[in-house]
């Protein structure tokens, strides 16, 4: 870590994405390491976050959110993993309670299988679009046992991909390029000690907010208060009131987690699991 963020040794993120070491070098009067891996060229300078890039003939300059710089603990160039997102167009995802940063260049995994294997085809197209939007989602616990499906028109055609969260279905509408959320009825109640404590925001850490005991919340938006109640159609809901604004959200359930869904919007929190 370094300024509170993740890093990653540049070497072996590079070589973990296909690169050869003899294919990297180093310039020390520059401080500039460079490597190539077919018509891709990459070129890094301590201290700086320019990052050269050359592909297909083609040269850019990325500038990346973390400057570059030399860990002098084991004296390895280290940079964000974010470096992998912003300039080789892999994704990047953190699960926030495990700790893994986890980095997958999807076109590669593709172009490797030329096979057709329908529900992990699905699983893909539909993690890959999902995360786009949610960077921060704990994709390790969630996706692992994730149902995926897909819903169709009386003529066949496709109009919802779906992810099945017990409580909860996450869709994605491929024609209006919008996410769908929908809660299960008649499910399991949720008691208000459970929903005591911090909520963090999927798509966006400004909306993080906190549970208090007292029936008060705490927010970035502002400060409020919270009652709960049982919705004949709905479950257990929450309604949440900040600046005489009031949202109502349901409470669902998958396996250890729970999560919010704002009615009327698609403002999603996912609590952090209690440690075991």
């Amino acid at each position: 870590f370094r300024d509170g963020r993740p890093s990653v040794p540049y070497i072996a993120l590079l070589q973990n994405l296909g690169f050869a070491a003899e294919d990297m070098t180093w310039d020390s009067a520059t401080e500039t390491v460079t490597a190539t891996k077919g018509d891709t060229t990459v070129s890094l300078t301590i201290g700086k976050n320019q990052i050269t890039l050359t592909k297909g003939g083609e040269t850019t300059v990325v500038e990346t959110n973390v400057t570059p710089y030399v860990d002098t603990s084991v004296y390895r160039t280290s940079v964000s993993p974010d470096f992998a997102a912003e300039v080789l167009g892999c994704r990047v995802g953190w699960d926030a309670y495990q700790n893994p940063v986890i980095i997958d260049d999807v076109d590669a995994i593709l172009a490797a299988n030329d096979e057709t294997y329908t529900l992990m085809d699905k699983y893909l197209a539909y993690s890959k679009r999902f995360m786009d939007q949610n960077q921060n989602f704990a994709i390790a616990d969630l996706f692992e046992h994730v149902d995926i499906f897909s819903c169709t028109d009386d003529k066949g055609k496709i109009y919802l991909d779906g992810a099945l969260l017990d409580d909860l279905i996450i869709g994605f509408n491929e024609e209006e390029a919008v996410e769908r959320y929908y809660v299960r009825k008649g499910r399991d109640s949720v008691d208000r000690s459970e929903i005591i404590g911090a909520w963090s925001d999927i798509n966006s850490d400004k909306y993080d907010i906190t549970f208090n005991k007292d029936g008060t919340v705490t927010s970035a938006g502002g400060d409020g208060t919270y009652t709960m109640k049982e919705d004949p159609d709905c479950g257990t809901c929450v309604d949440v009131t900040i600046d005489d604004v009031t949202n109502t959200y349901a409470v669902v359930r998958y396996e250890k987690y729970l999560f919010l869904y704002k009615f009327g919007g698609y403002v999603m929190y996912q609590m952090a699991p209690s440690a075991e």
